[in-house]
Formats: C-alpha cells, structure tokens, sequence
C-alpha cells in the first residue's frame, strides 16, 4: 500500500506509489525534450542549458523511483533515485537565477548589483545545499555510520523521510511545483523576450536596444561572493561603473527619459 505505513523489508519504509512515478518521469521527459529543442532553435544553451539538465535528473530519479517501487529493498536503485531528485531542485533554482542575471543584464539601471554575480552569489548557495542534500542522503543510507551521534541523526532524518517522502506529500510540494516551473519557462521562453547578446540591453525608452560595452567587474570571485553588491569597490573608488565615472546607460542619449515607457509612450 501506498498510505505511509512502515513496510518490513522496504529501503523507503513504506510501499512507494508505483503510478506518480512514471507520470512525473514521463511530464518531466516532455518538459526537457521541448527545453532541449528550443535551446537549439532559439541558440539560448548560455541561457537556459541547465533546464534540460535539471529534466534529465529528474526523468532519472523519477525513473529510477518507479523501479524502485517494484524492487523495495535494492538500496542501490534507492540511493539513485533519491540523489537525482533532490539533486534537481537546487540546479532548477541555479538556472532561473542564471534568467534573473540575464534579466539584469538587459535593465542594467534596475540592477540591484552586477548581473554576473546574481549566478556567483545564488550559485554558492545552491552549491551549500546541495552538499547539504549529499550529507543527508549518506546519513540516511550510509550502513557504516557507527557514532551514536551520528546514528541518532540518521534515526531523526529517517523519520523526516518518512513525513517528507509521503507520497501526497512530496508530490503536491516538491514534484509538481518543480514541473510548473519547467513548464513556465517552456511556454514563456526567455529568448522570447531577452537578446542572445548580453551587451544588448534596452534603453531606457523602454523600446530601443542599443549595444552596450557590457559590465566590467575589478572583483576577486572571493570578494565577489563577499560583496555582491561591490560596495566595497564603490566605497574605495575602485568601482569603474560608480562613483566619479558615469554608467554606460546613462550616456546613451536616453538617460533624461523616465523609466520606463511602454510601447505607447505612456510611462
């Protein structure tokens, strides 16, 4: 059964659902196919490869899943499964922050800090969690943890499992939204809307794209991860883009405009 209840013999310690499985595996392989054909058609792999990537594993994990769920007891095929599922979220959040960078690039005066950093910065992050994720997964598994310490965690992460893994509720929570943010940037592509150039950027008219020089950055990635921001460099004048020196967009022959007009002039 597939009600949560603990099953003797069973590496999930209950009977995993046998139909989510292939559903998800077969949405997500969908999802990815029509990702991988629009990064060919719209020649957007510096934007969007990770999305493709991020199906894959999830196609993978889901695949393995459903294997698993007629093989309860194969720890190998578990620990597959398991891996690429949780694996496939950090990437997915990596590549909308990658979308968010290039976002910038194109309104650099709405950019908070250097475009180039949104993926440096949120890509450390995605980097903690997933080594986060990995420890876990070991603990949960690992037959050769011997410490009581680190038992006692792997006792209280199994029971974490057991709640987060519910088949209600990791699908409602974790699967679906993953696969509704896939399918958004399907339907919604960036290279709709974004140049293939990142030095194109729109001006502040709201309707010209003009070719910029493109961000310069006098950071280490140290102090960049540090201070994404570059306060640091704007404070000791190090910032060639602040301070005495004028930003690019704000010579281009439409920085007394306001920000920003619509297609019909109106702001």
């Amino acid at each position: 059964m597939t009600d949560g209840r603990p099953v003797p013999g069973s590496v999930y310690f209950y009977q995993p659902s046998k139909v989510a499985p292939a559903i998800f595996a077969a949405l997500f392989f969908i999802s990815g196919a029509w990702h991988l054909w629009q990064c060919i058609h719209y020649k957007s792999f510096k934007i969007t490869a990770l999305h493709p990537f991020c199906c894959l594993l999830f196609v993978v994990g889901f695949a393995f899943r459903e294997y698993g769920a007629y093989h309860i007891s194969n720890v190998t095929v578990y620990l597959v499964s398991t891996i690429c599922i949780y694996s496939a979220p950090p990437i997915l959040e990596l590549a909308n922050y990658h979308v968010l960078g290039r976002i910038l690039y194109y309104v650099p005066y709405f950019a908070p800090l250097h475009p180039g950093r949104t993926l440096t910065t949120f890509g450390m992050i995605s980097t903690l969690v997933e080594v986060l994720n990995a420890l876990g997964v070991s603990l949960l598994a690992n037959p050769n943890v011997k410490s009581q310490s680190a038992q006692d965690l792997g006792h209280v992460l199994m029971k974490m499992a057991l709640i987060l893994q519910m088949v209600v509720i990791i699908w409602t929570f974790e699967a679906a939204l993953m696969l509704s943010n896939s399918f958004l940037w399907n339907g919604s592509h960036p290279r709709l809307y974004l140049p293939e150039d990142y030095h194109v950027y729109l001006a502040q008219d709201g309707v010209t794209e003009l070719q910029g020089p493109g961000w310069e950055s006098e950071q280490s990635w140290v102090m960049t991860f540090i201070d994404p921001c570059g306060l640091t460099a704007m404070l000791s004048g190090q910032n060639k883009q602040g301070g005495q020196n004028k930003k690019f967009w704000e010579t281009n022959g439409f920085e007394n405009l306001p920000l920003v007009r619509n297609r019909e002039g109106q702001v």
